[in-house]
This record gives structure tokens, sequence and C-alpha cells, in this order.
């Protein structure tokens, strides 16, 4: 059964969200260390086949100009259709804007975070990699076949990257940051890594439910994450 378009939709306009959303941050130049990733996200993840997303118009207007994304969505075919995977990476440049959390965007953009906690994902390196999970929901208009509104459920998870460490909380970040200004007169370099992916037996038949989604995701971070991040260290204090 082919996936409908809607589903792809979503999860374009929650990716628009989740990145060119972060609308307050720090303002300071950064000349410290790179973030322990790479930005190239690779073009296949084991049975997944990843699809380049450019960076939307609006991204590039409210970012500022020297931030770095890079987008791709994946798929894999299922039983029924298509299981649907897209992450994003952000990483700041001169200007700190770039980073931010997007629970307060992702509200302004029609979604609700009806739940949020920190879930540890096993990686195919050995490491264990900790990320801030969001569930999000939204009412999605009577399609002509179904002539009622129906809800749409994503689980939005995010991280971040510095060059030493790595860490789900953004206040955490700040903190290191600070630390690594005031002890070893160091601005590094931080990354923002964003994954969603929707469930779906809400929206067609025979989708994925929570734990099947859940199980999908942590399949496909746990081989990908290894193929672009190398640091996995818990954030210090500097």
């Amino acid at each position: 059964m082919k996936v409908p378009v809607t589903i792809k939709a979503i999860s374009f306009a929650l990716l628009a969200a989740g990145t060119a959303a972060f609308c307050a941050g720090n303002s300071q130049p950064s000349t410290g260390a790179e973030p322990g990733l790479s930005m190239y996200l690779p073009p296949e993840v084991s049975e997944w086949r990843g699809e380049i997303v450019e960076a939307s118009e609006a991204e590039k207007r409210i970012l500022p100009a020297d931030t770095e994304i890079s987008k791709r969505l994946y798929e894999r075919r299922n039983e029924t259709g298509l299981d649907q995977v897209f992450c994003t990476i952000v990483l700041s440049g001169k200007d700190r804007t770039s980073i931010h959390r997007p629970e307060i965007c992702l509200t302004g953009q029609g979604w609700r975070i009806v739940d949020a906690d920190t879930v540890a994902f096993d990686l195919s390196n050995g490491e264990n990699l900790k990320a801030r999970r969001l569930t999000l929901q939204r009412d999605l208009p009577a399609a002509e076949e179904v002539k009622e509104e129906r809800i749409a459920t994503a689980y939005y998870v995010y991280w971040f990257v510095g060059s030493r460490a790595t860490t789900p909380d953004h206040f955490d970040r700040i903190l290191s940051t600070v630390g690594s200004n005031l002890l070893s007169n160091d601005n590094p370099r931080w990354a923002y890594v964003g994954v969603l992916t929707l469930v779906t037996d809400s929206l067609v038949e025979g989708g994925n439910g929570p734990e099947e989604t859940m199980e999908i995701l942590s399949g496909f971070l746990g081989d990908a994450v290894p193929r672009f991040q190398t640091v996995f260290e818990p954030v210090g204090w500097f």
C-alpha cells in the first residue's frame, strides 16, 4: 500500500520547524574546536536510502549565513509501504543563534508536546547515546477519503555534539561552553542533530504503532550515528 503524500508533507513541515525556528541563542564569536561529527550524512544506512533535502528559503533567511545544514530523508520498504526517518544536522558558525532548544519553536509551528523524556540508544560501535525525545501531536484536516479529522503523532529526538562531549540537555551545553570559556579560553562550536519519525498507525492501515516506531528509530540510529559522529562522552563542565 502506498504511503499517503500527507506523511512526507508532515515530515518536511516538522523538519522546517526543528531547524529554521532556532530563533534565540547566544551571539558570541565561535573560534574554538570543531564538534565531533561530520556534516556528511551517509546516502545509505543498512537497508535505508537517504535523499538529500536542500535547506529551505525560510531556513536560509532566518539562520545566520555561516550556519551549516545537512539533511536527508531516509526511506525503506516494508510490508505496507515505506518507513521514513528525517535526519538533520545544524552546525553553528560565528553567530550562535543557529543552535537552540526546539521545544518552544515547535509549539509555534502547530505541534503539541504531549510528553518529553531522555532516552538512550545502543549504537553499533558499542557506544551509548542519550537523546531528548519529544512526543508530538497535531490535528490534520480530514482527507477526502476519510471524512473526519485525524491526529498525527511523531517522535522527535535531538542531542547536541561538541568537540569533546555530547548532551541531550540545552542548559548542560551552555554550562559546558561557559566552563570552556572561563577555564580553557576556548569557545567550541556545537552541532545539533534532530531526527523525526511518524507514528503511522493512525494515518494508514497497517501502519506502525508507538512501540514499533521506537524500534525502527532505535535500529536506524544504532547504525547511522556512528557513520557521522565520533564523540560520545557525556558533557562535563568544560
